[in-house]
Formats: C-alpha cells, structure tokens, sequence
C-alpha cells in the first residue's frame, strides 16, 4: 500500500471516529417542544369524477384511542373502472367540539417535504 492510500485510509478513520464521537456526545432533546395529537376519527369522501352526484363517504372511528374498544372501519366500495376524487378529513373528537387537524397535518407535511427538498 502507498504513503498516500495509507494517509487517505487514516484520514478516512479519523473522519468517522470524529463523527461518532460528536453525535454521540450530543444532547438529546428529552422534553419535546410539539404535543401529539390524537387522531380518533378518519373521514374519506370519494366522489366520482364522471358522475359528481356519486358521492361516497368512509369513516374510521376509534373515540376511546389506542386499547380499549375496538374501532368502528366502514368497507370501502367503490364502482369498478371508475376515477374518484378523494378527500381526507382527519377529526380529534376527544376535545368538544372536535377539532378537525387536517389543515395542520398538511401543513406539518410541507415543512417536511420543504426540508427533504434541502437535503
């Protein structure tokens, strides 16, 4: 092995054990600053795009959150060879009245995509 390929080689370890050591050595934030929200209720309105008066609505229910009783899922049907636009509503109705966070997951999801589009 040449000097060279022997320095690359060594600096190539140092670069990694210097990594490791860093994010080991970080703080982990322990106490999140966003609260999760709970998602009791899924609502989806399929509407046919040939025929608009086909409008069909899908719920997914589970009120009392994770254990407890088991959650009430309609069956999805839709008419086959047909296009529909779907709409998804996503409902915390623990809190009265129940607040529809649809509007804040989308956004969550931007700033998501905002950042995987820097990196």
């Amino acid at each position: 092995m040449t000097v060279s390929k022997k320095l690359s080689a060594l600096f190539f370890v140092a670069f990694v054990a210097q990594c490791s050591l860093y994010t080991s050595c970080t703080e982990k934030d322990t106490d999140p600053d966003e609260e999760q929200e709970l998602i009791t209720t899924l609502k989806i309105v399929a509407t046919n795009s040939t025929n608009p008066s086909d409008v069909r609505t899908f719920m997914f229910k589970d009120l009392d959150g994770a254990g407890g009783n088991e959650p009430t899922i309609d069956n999805v049907s839709l008419a086959a060879n047909e296009v529909y636009n779907v709409a998804i509503e996503v409902l915390d109705e623990s809190k009265v009245p129940a607040e529809n966070i649809t509007a804040e997951i989308a956004a969550e999801k931007m700033i998501i995509n905002y950042f995987l589009y820097l990196v």
